[in-house]
């Protein structure tokens, strides 16, 4: 942990520990840091950062390196009608800023509907039995 940004060391674990934390809180908290956003900004961002991952664990998705854009992007609206629903609308403002820099960084690579992970998987068995045989 480079940065500390919160007074409590138990709430920065908290966060470095959750679906999106580790080397994706890594990044994105460096990205933030290089385009100037005050600490304070960083905090709310870690913390809506986190509490998306806790809604993407509850929606069944335990892992964000091979999402697909769809699914993303339907989490993604879902969540933005949950929050305004709760009164929370302005909550998602930086989650699109995170997976951007996630996929510019090759942390997380989005593939299209028609590759999903078991297309990926398919398609290199396919191929290692083609230069197999």
């Amino acid at each position: 942990m480079k940065n500390k940004f919160f007074s409590k060391s138990a709430t920065e674990e908290k966060y470095q520990r959750g679906l999106l934390g580790g080397k994706y809180y890594d990044c994105f908290t460096g990205w933030m840091q290089a385009q100037g956003y005050s600490r304070w900004t960083m905090r709310v961002n870690i913390r809506y950062m986190f509490q998306f991952g806790q809604y993407l664990q509850r929606q069944g998705i335990i892992s964000i390196k091979n999402l697909e854009r769809e699914t993303y992007n339907k989490k993604l609206s879902a969540y933005k009608t949950h929050n305004k629903k709760m009164g929370r609308a302005y909550r998602t403002k930086g989650i699109a800023h995170l997976f951007h820099v996630l996929e510019q960084e090759n942390l997380i690579h989005f593939y299209q509907e028609n590759n999903s992970s078991y297309f990926l998987l398919i398609s290199q068995y396919f191929s290692f039995v083609k230069d197999y045989f």
